[in-house]
């Protein structure tokens, strides 16, 4: 499954837009295995340090917000 992200600020700015690809591996109709290729790894370092000075009160750790 080929799918395209993005994120957007609150006035409209997009500050990320990336593509990936979603591998899925099922058994009997359940998801026992996935993957996920991003297109470009450096749109989501480059995310990830805009939102640390845009907010800089959130610290980004291993993708998640804390």
């Amino acid at each position: 499954m080929r799918f395209d992200d993005h994120a957007d600020a609150d006035d409209g700015t997009r500050l990320y837009e990336n593509r990936a690809v979603l591998v899925l591996r099922t058994r009997w109709g359940r998801v026992v295995d996935h993957e996920n290729f991003f297109i470009d790894t450096e749109r989501i370092a480059a995310s990830d340090r805009a939102l640390s000075e845009r907010e800089p009160e959130f610290t980004v750790v291993g993708g998640t917000r804390r």
